[in-house]
């Protein structure tokens, strides 16, 4: 076991919005590690109160900062980051938990990699009661990817698959990485996992890893699948909301990328994508011809066959709707429906 004397090194900013169930095996996921606790410290931001969970804060002199009721995720994150005293932040959702040995690993990464930036662990799938499931959302690399730079739009849908910036309780970052964006940051109320990646590797150092260790149990149940066996007009309002966060964080996703060309062009075309969804979705809309020529163009450029297979399916009913709009919303909002449901049930098959 290390030991430390110094400041805390790591600060672990646990976040948690109208949502108590879980927070306690969160907190005590943190308070398990086998890093010496004097490495870092823990910063519990919530918007409410409750005296079991608070007197297991105080108990433990823990950090707890109170938010408002209509805060944004962005706006939490940004004043545990602002108070953070580590040089590292980890993060952790308030249904998610950490493995015995996260922060040890953490350290020791970073560490070892002096210009290492950001840092993201793989992670086990457990149901409501923490039982392992069958499958997850992503693939686990077969050892751990060290990059200092994203070269082009295929690598990054590439490392997609092993969750380049997927959920926030598998990333550590550099607080001096985000300090410059914390502004911006305060401003988004989705996405800030794919934030985080995307303000490290702007500028240098950027070195960055995708690891294959499990060090994170990430939590599916039906408040984080949002739309599990929901009738289907429930479910195109949940996502046509989610749609809607994910394209105003996107907006703010380009400016930050401006002089990153690669990164840029990859939210643009995520942009006109959404753009073409909320217009099968919610309501017509025209999308410009030149933003329908770019996601023509990207696709074109992009080597997976999924890439392509979206290209036709989504300019084609575009084109269609401009002949029957209700007709072809009616025909996507079903398929898209049932397409969805099948996906999300074939990630909760227990072992």
């Amino acid at each position: 076991m290390i030991s430390n004397t110094e400041a805390p090194y790591i600060s672990v900013i646990i976040t948690a919005h109208n949502r108590k169930e879980f927070l306690k095996d969160a907190i005590n996921s943190v308070l398990n590690q086998t890093l010496e606790k004097s490495f870092y410290e823990i910063i519990v931001i919530k918007n409410f109160e409750d005296q079991e969970i608070d007197n297991l804060i105080e108990e433990n002199k823990i950090i707890s900062l109170k938010v408002r009721d209509d805060s944004l995720i962005g706006e939490d994150l940004a004043i545990g980051i602002e108070k953070a005293k580590g040089e590292i932040i980890s993060f952790l959702d308030d249904d998610d938990l950490f493995m015995p040995e996260k922060l040890e690993t953490v350290y020791s990464f970073f560490k070892k990699y002096e210009d290492l930036v950001y840092f993201h662990n793989s992670c086990y799938f457990v149901d409501e009661r923490g039982k392992l499931l069958k499958k997850g959302l992503k693939e686990n690399p077969n050892e751990n990817i060290i990059l200092n730079n994203i070269e082009n739009l295929n690598q990054i849908l590439g490392l997609f698959k092993y969750g380049l910036w997927f959920n926030m309780s598998s990333i550590s970052i550099k607080k001096n990485k985000i300090i410059p964006f914390i502004e911006k940051l305060k401003l988004i109320n989705d996405g800030p996992d794919t934030f985080m990646f995307v303000v490290s590797i702007l500028y240098n150092p950027k070195l960055f890893i995708i690891s294959n260790e499990k060090l994170t149990k990430y939590r599916l149940h039906e408040s984080a699948t949002q739309f599990l066996n929901k009738n289907i007009i429930i479910f195109n309002n949940s996502y046509i909301v989610l749609l809607n966060k994910t394209k105003d964080t996107n907006k703010i996703l380009i400016e930050l990328c401006n002089d990153n060309k690669i990164l840029k062009n990859y939210f643009n075309f995520r942009l006109v994508k959404i753009n073409l969804q909320l217009h099968l979705l919610e309501k017509e809309r025209n999308i410009k011809l030149n933003e329908l020529l770019f996601y023509f163009y990207t696709s074109l450029k992009i080597k997976d066959l999924n890439s392509k297979k979206d290209l036709i399916y989504y300019l084609g009913l575009y084109i269609l709707s401009k002949i029957s709009y209700e007709k072809v919303r009616n025909f996507y909002s079903r398929r898209f429906f049932n397409y969805s449901q099948k996906r999300i049930n074939s990630y909760i098959k227990l072992e």
